[in-house]
């Protein structure tokens, strides 16, 4: 399976933008939910910006946005402004703009003041005698309003939401991963990680998100049944997955890059300390990054494995039950 490629599309201004808005000034917004704490690590493991409290991150790169689970755009900047009138002025100084634009708005902080349709009408007739193209746009722009600055960008990447695909799986449990947060999960490890590892499988959700990225996949579980329903949902995609029946102590694999995966938790099951150790302190030994779900904080045992650094990112489900994601890099 081949990665998917970033659409980039040309700018619509000719020259430096005005407002003081850099070249390069590239921004991520992501998904804002006080529930979902992947949402925000998410975005700053593929951009490399930790997202503000109103959901944008300064980024490095917007080139991995595609990927995403819960980044909604990413953006370059053209121009800036502390208000609606300071933004129209930069815009109207930054041409001339080419016809075919769109502009969508969105209201990111807290208590919105701009008024959607208008404040849209405003930018659009500050770009002049440029015709906008709102069936069929060549340019898609947007026009974000911040506590402290209103922002014009161009819609560089977006999410492909492939995602949405493994929704059908044919085979599932209650317990399984949602498809967009083993999405998450995956990006977590980072764009660089080529080679993914889950020792305890499931039915394979997060092997079908490693696999439609055109990652190298290798799952195993020690359950029978768990074992023939990810396969079976592997092969239904037709995934290219390397799926074992065996205990994660005793799977081997060489040259892997990161092990992502979901450890035995839930409601009905009482987690056994010494399996949850067992299981990291054999994750640590075939790949130098684990991103880890649990039922509970297991940094302690991360740190006993011989992991240096972790971070802890909580996700709440809809039951009031808490998943812990963890990201740690080996000594």
């Amino acid at each position: 399976m081949r990665r998917h490629p970033v659409s980039v599309r040309s700018r619509v201004c000719h020259g430096p933008p005005a407002g003081g808005t850099a070249i390069d000034d590239l921004r991520a917004v992501t998904v804002r939910d006080p529930d979902n704490e992947l949402a925000a690590a998410e975005c700053e493991a593929l951009t490399g910006g930790a997202p503000d409290v109103e959901g944008v991150a300064e980024a490095i790169t917007i080139a991995h946005v595609p990927r995403a689970a819960y980044v909604r755009h990413g953006v370059r900047v053209l121009a800036t402004g502390g208000d609606l009138h300071e933004l129209t002025a930069a815009v109207a100084a930054s041409g001339p703009w080419a016809d075919g634009f769109s502009i969508a708005f969105a209201s990111l902080r807290e208590e919105g003041e701009l008024r959607q349709r208008e404040s849209i009408i405003a930018v659009a007739d500050a770009m002049g005698d440029a015709r906008p193209n709102l069936r069929n746009p060549t340019t898609r722009l947007l026009l974000a309003e911040q506590a402290r600055q209103v922002w014009l960008g161009e819609i560089e990447a977006e999410p492909d939401k492939s995602y949405d695909l493994h929704d059908g799986k044919p085979h599932r449990t209650s317990a399984s991963l949602p498809s967009r947060m083993a999405r998450g999960l995956v990006n977590l490890a980072g764009p660089a990680a080529a080679t993914i590892v889950d020792p305890c499988c499931g039915t394979g959700s997060i092997l079908l998100e490693a696999g439609r990225l055109g990652l190298t996949a290798v799952g195993a579980d020690r359950s029978r049944r768990c074992f023939g329903m990810s396969s079976k949902n592997v092969e239904h995609f037709e995934y290219t997955a390397r799926v074992e029946h065996a205990d994660a102590s005793d799977l081997a694999v060489a040259g892997a890059d990161a092990v992502v995966t979901d450890l035995p938790y839930g409601r009905n099951l009482v987690a056994d300390p010494g399996n949850i150790r067992s299981i990291v302190a054999a994750c640590a030994a075939m790949a130098p990054v684990g991103v880890f779900v649990a039922g509970e904080d297991i940094t302690e045992p991360l740190m006993d494995a011989g992991y240096a650094a972790t971070s802890v990112h909580r996700v709440r489900k809809y039951n009031a039950f808490t998943r812990y994601v963890h990201r740690a890099e080996r000594r």
